[in-house]
């Protein structure tokens, strides 16, 4: 509760109802989407840019990994900075 109110922790998201916090937690763990967009922002932060066309490609296999090797954080970490677009990556010209 808050300020005396009950919080109402219910909601829907990416079209299933949850009731709680765990629940949602839930939901967007089981989530097609989730996986791609958890890569896709990881990979933005550690090449430090927005990706491009040509690199889809790699995030889409990065996904595909991440799913294969159960969804573990670390695991994604190390596929990124192991993939070739990550050690040869160069930095712009200003």
């Amino acid at each position: 509760s808050e300020g005396g109110l009950p919080i109402d922790a219910s909601g829907e998201i990416v079209g299933a109802r949850f009731s709680s916090p765990t629940e949602m937690a839930r939901v967007l763990a089981e989530a097609p989407a989730t996986s791609a967009c958890l890569v896709r922002h990881v990979y933005r932060y550690a090449t430090g840019h927005i990706e491009e066309d040509d690199e889809e490609a790699l995030l889409v296999a990065l996904a595909r990994r991440f799913e294969g090797d159960g969804r573990r954080l670390p695991a994604l970490v190390k596929l990124l900075v192991t993939s070739e677009a990550f050690t040869h990556a160069t930095m712009p010209t200003l």
